[in-house]
């Protein structure tokens, strides 16, 4: 049995069966990784030189990978956030039906539902322009307080919220 280090994820497994970890995924029985664990050192901050031997990253290194987890993080939470706060308006069901009853309106003169889908589609708009202004905050960050200055709160956008139920457009006859 020995210890593993996924080379990617920096996963550390103990007293695993080798076979089943390839050398090209894994590092077996990284040295130094023993006192890293007893040190507290967290996995992301572990550094493989090329020998497979493992040891804390400099500061610098640090700051690197820290900012480019946080920022891998800080994206998932906004992208998790923005169809969170979209689903609680329109599901997707509700966002597929409404995208029908536009097609449906196209070809036969329906001013009035395709002005109030319209309505809803600005809002829709304005959402999603805002989610990816965030997440290019994001991507341009320099430090990790940056970073974390990005909010993920899409409530601001209750006040403009159209309103509109699916029913009371698809009830939109002219």
């Amino acid at each position: 049995m020995a210890n593993v280090l996924n080379r990617t994820t920096k996963e550390y497994r103990r007293s695993v069966n080798t076979p089943a970890f390839p050398t090209a995924d894994w590092v077996i029985n990284p040295s130094g990784a023993d006192s890293l664990v007893a040190s507290g050192v967290p996995f992301r901050n572990w550094f493989i030189n090329p020998d497979d031997s493992v040891r804390e990253m400099t500061e610098p290194e640090k700051d690197s990978s820290n900012i480019t987890f946080e920022k891998t993080n800080c994206i998932n939470k906004l992208r998790s956030s923005f169809v969170v706060y979209m689903d609680g308006k329109y599901d997707v069901s509700s966002q597929v039906t409404i995208n029908a009853l536009w097609n449906e309106g196209n070809g036969n003169s329906m001013n009035n539902r395709r002005n109030a889908i319209q309505t809803v589609m600005a809002w829709f708009s304005s959402v999603l322009q805002e989610f990816y202004n965030r997440k290019n905050a994001v991507l341009a960050a320099t430090t990790v307080a940056a970073v974390l200055a990005v909010s993920h709160d899409f409530s601001s956008f209750d006040a403009t919220f159209p309103g509109t139920s699916v029913e009371d457009i698809f009830n939109i006859k002219n």
